[in-house]
């Protein structure tokens, strides 16, 4: 982002959108108190985080094709730098919210033998996908030697998948 030049201001504030990890144990109990109305209690607040994360995410991608355009909301002048932090933040508080839901309908369903294995098990699953999602880019980088100008061809707009 830096390097897009975004102030390092603001490249701070948006580091804020991990907090609703850091304060996920504020509002854990208060979605195991209530249920949403469809599918019970841990399954509909998945479906709820999973249609929040879709909505977030499609709202992400259109808001990232416009940094340059000024954004003209009710009369005010805001950069779109902000709703991009504002997007992110929203989709860091659906995954926490599909994070809670998930643990919460594991300890239901595993039995106490099983939860160390589960939990091991997702926790090496996610970095492995982690590790998968990192790895085109970062070798196409070897190979090019740093990012490639930009053109209109499809292969130009996703250099780790050649």
């Amino acid at each position: 982002m830096a390097r897009a030049g975004v102030d390092v201001r603001t490249i701070g504030l948006l580091t804020l959108a991990q907090s609703p990890w850091s304060f996920k144990f504020l509002w854990a109990p208060l979605m195991d108190r209530y249920a949403p109305p469809l599918l019970g209690r841990k399954r509909g607040w998945v479906l709820i985080a999973q249609a929040g994360l879709l909505v977030t995410t499609l709202a992400l991608a259109w808001a990232a094709v416009r940094p340059g355009e000024p954004l003209l909301l009710a009369g005010a002048g805001l950069e779109w730098i902000w709703v991009i932090g504002a997007v992110t933040l929203a989709i860091a508080f659906a995954s926490t919210v599909q994070d809670i839901a998930m643990d919460a309908y594991a300890v239901e369903v595993l039995d106490f033998e099983e939860q160390g294995t589960a939990v091991g098990a997702r926790t090496a699953l996610y970095r492995g996908g982690m590790l998968l999602a990192g790895r085109p880019r970062s070798r196409s980088r070897r190979r090019s030697h740093g990012p490639r100008p930009c053109r209109s061809s499809p292969s130009s707009t996703s250099p780790g998948w050649r």
